[in-house]
């Protein structure tokens, strides 16, 4: 008789305060701020000066992925406040606040291809300007 091997466990750890941009590549990342423009949340760009992050749509302590459909671009004051909750106890909370959006229109705007080769391009600049430097 054969003997079975135990299977593996799969174990998932948190992110360590202070992991910061680590979780997610570069190239997707840029990919996902010049696919999305600014905050989906509040419209405020780079360009007037928010610090744009990255934010799950579906929390990843509730099941979200990293998948490109559930990551938008997001200020870091929308980011904060949103924190964990749900999409809708985000619309609600946001309300209060004079924050005024559709989940339809970001699930859209969410599912619309990335640009991974402009990305790359980009962090090819980037290296090539610090080298020069």
């Amino acid at each position: 008789m054969a003997t079975r091997k135990p299977a593996k466990k799969v174990v998932k750890f948190a992110r360590k305060p202070g992991d910061g941009s680590k979780w997610l590549r570069p190239s997707k990342r840029i990919a996902i701020y010049a696919r999305d423009g600014g905050c989906v949340y509040c419209g405020k760009t780079a360009e007037s000066g928010a610090q744009l992050t990255v934010d799950h749509i579906v929390a990843s302590v509730d099941g979200g992925s990293n998948a490109d459909d559930n990551l938008v671009t997001a200020c870091m004051g929308c980011n904060a406040a949103k924190g964990k909750r749900s999409p809708s106890q985000w619309r609600t909370h946001a309300a209060t606040k004079g924050i005024v959006f559709s989940w339809s229109d970001i699930r859209r705007q969410a599912r619309k291809p990335l640009d991974r080769a402009a990305a790359l391009r980009v962090l090819a600049d980037r290296k090539v300007a610090r080298l020069a430097a």
